[in-house]
């Protein structure tokens, strides 16, 4: 069961009104309803037990609901690939400061949003998104983008098949294109040096979509 059907569940059948309904049962706002819906978050430990209790399910029945929520609404993924190649080409978007989160060296890497940001770039971010920049040292994305060179990542759970993203495994992150497969996910590197990874949908978590790139020089 995914998220939204246990809400039209509660919402006596009825899907329409059921996530503002149950926003003002718990004292939060529509949009974290509403993340929780799409996949894109999960409430706190704190706020589960009361989300629970609101919904009439147990604690194990929506921390399931939660899983299969996720592992289906993670990726998006419509017949056409898109590259970075083609990302490049889009529009011009205004552009704006954007935060440096960290840096890409090698195939795993560190990433928290609550760090503070290493330095400030000003580049271009998609309407309505939110947007970060990783910093590329060495060879580790060649061809595509090289050494001290930024990669421009707007937050979002979802991709197309093929697009660059960031993605959370376990403890780490990894910075690799998404291909959804009939049983997993393939992650796989433009560096033909790097191996691609194989995963299972709920073993990862899409944190961003790589927009286009940028540098200093």
């Amino acid at each position: 069961m995914h998220f939204e059907e246990l809400l039209k569940k509660w919402n006596h059948g009825i899907l329409r009104g059921a996530q503002l309904r149950l926003a003002e049962a718990l004292a939060i706002s529509h949009p974290t309803v509403s993340g929780w819906v799409a996949g894109r978050n999960l409430p706190s430990e704190d706020l589960r037990p009361k989300v629970a209790k609101t919904l009439g399910v147990s604690i194990e029945e929506l921390n399931k609901v939660f899983v299969e929520t996720k592992a289906a609404k993670k990726l998006h993924v419509p017949d056409k690939l898109k590259h970075l190649t083609t990302e490049l080409t889009n529009a011009v978007i205004p552009a704006g400061p954007i935060p440096v989160l960290g840096t890409v060296s090698a195939e795993n890497f560190k990433l928290s949003f609550e760090a503070v940001p290493d330095e400030y770039i000003y580049a271009p971010c998609p309407p309505g998104h939110q947007c970060f920049g990783l910093k590329v040292k060495r060879h580790c994305m060649e061809p595509k983008i090289s050494d001290g060179e930024y990669i421009i990542v707007a937050k979002t759970g979802y991709v197309d098949d093929g697009q660059l993203a960031v993605i959370n495994v376990g403890e780490d992150c990894t910075l690799k294109r998404v291909y959804k497969r009939d049983d997993h996910v393939e992650l796989k590197p433009d560096n033909p040096k790097f191996k691609s990874l194989k995963v299972k949908p709920e073993e990862m978590r899409i944190l961003g979509r790589a927009t286009g790139k940028f540098s200093k020089f």
